[in-house]
């Protein structure tokens, strides 16, 4: 009797030592995050996929140099690009005739709480990136409650030198192993990766508006070296579209954006563009455009023009039926 008791305790225990690991291995405790391990079933899309379409240049505003490197702020249709010794306040309200004043002094600041995105109805959730590669979730059991206790936490290939973004249920982040993940916010499982071949080191941008009848959620990320920017698919990390600084025919430039993107209530994306020379700077404005598909045409990734270096590579997954 007592030997079958003591193989039913060590049995039990090997379960649960079993379980333990493959929870580690998706995202719970201290996990690595493997992007050739765990791969995960794609769920369905519950919306419209978004149609087919460019990002275009717009306008380029030349404002002074040279420009100092800090995150733009967005107030209505103004615009506030930190610059060395102040900011330029940019006017984007006349579409034709932009207006930019330059300004002393430091710009308004954004709190940010520390790194930490906050999140849920009550605030309840928060989630941070650590330059170390660490992501971390935390809950704290109510929006009063000043203790916070660890929800899920994993280690990144790389290192994550910008904070994450939430999109809906999603938190995405950049890594410098080349790589954007998304992963489910409720408990780290990986929903995708897409492979840039580039590293990711500026935050990434939530962009949305309506492409076509319908409205879509998109994401915005400048790989190094600053000299493009592409709009990820959040549902499955695909590239979609792009924009490359120079004449649109792989020719090399100096030139390179300052700074992550910024999108204005009716969905023009704006750069900071500091020039080869220090005392240049444009504010590039950008505009994603639906194009129409004919009928024969299969789907392509139109990037200024061209399709870029197939370096990236993206987890592919089947759903079994």
């Amino acid at each position: 009797m007592i030997n079958r008791f003591s193989f039913i305790t060590r049995a039990v225990a090997l379960l649960l030592l079993l379980s333990a690991q493959a929870a580690m291995g998706q995202g719970y405790g201290g996990a690595t995050l493997d992007p050739a391990t765990f791969p995960t079933l794609k769920p369905q899309r519950k919306t419209p996929a978004p149609p087919t379409f460019t990002l275009d240049k717009v306008r380029e505003i030349p404002i002074p140099g040279p420009l100092a490197g800090g995150s733009m702020v967005v107030d209505g249709n103004r615009v506030l690009v930190p610059v060395n010794g102040g900011y330029v306040q940019v006017d984007l309200t006349d579409r034709d005739h932009p207006v930019w004043t330059e300004m002393a002094g430091e710009p308004p600041s954004r709190a940010d709480d520390s790194g930490w995105v906050l999140t849920g109805r009550k605030k309840r959730y928060r989630f941070r990136t650590e330059p170390s590669g660490h992501v971390v979730a935390q809950k704290r059991p109510s929006a009063r409650s000043a203790v916070w206790k660890r929800r899920w936490h994993l280690k990144t290939p790389g290192g994550t030198p910008a904070p994450p973004l939430l999109v809906g249920k999603a938190l995405l982040f950049g890594c410098t192993d080349n790589r954007v993940y998304a992963l489910k916010a409720r408990n780290g499982h990986r929903l995708w990766f897409q492979d840039l071949g580039q590293r990711v080191l500026v935050p990434l941008v939530h962009w949305r508006g309506a492409l076509g009848p319908n409205d879509h959620d998109l994401i915005l990320v400048i790989p190094h070296p600053a000299r493009s920017i592409r709009m990820l698919d959040p549902f499955d990390g695909k590239s979609l579209a792009g924009f490359r600084l120079g004449d649109g025919e792989g020719q090399e430039t100096e030139d390179e954006f300052a700074s992550h993107p910024a999108v204005l209530a009716d969905g023009r994306i704006v750069l900071p563009v500091q020039k080869y020379s220090s005392e240049e700077a444009v504010l590039l404005v950008l505009q994603p455009t639906v194009q129409a598909r004919k009928a024969d045409e299969g789907r392509k990734m139109p990037y200024n023009g061209e399709d870029p270096a197939g370096t990236g590579s993206r987890e592919r997954r089947t759903k079994t039926r």
